[in-house]
């Protein structure tokens, strides 16, 4: 089950979209 992860960056949105394929989901796993 994935869960949107909404992080303050934008980063790898079509990637969620790609994945999920329902939805804006925002998977962000970069460390800041």
């Amino acid at each position: 089950m994935i869960l949107p992860i909404v992080t303050d960056n934008a980063c790898n949105i079509e990637v969620g979209v790609r994945a999920s394929g329902y939805g804006p989901n925002i998977k962000c796993l970069s460390i800041h």
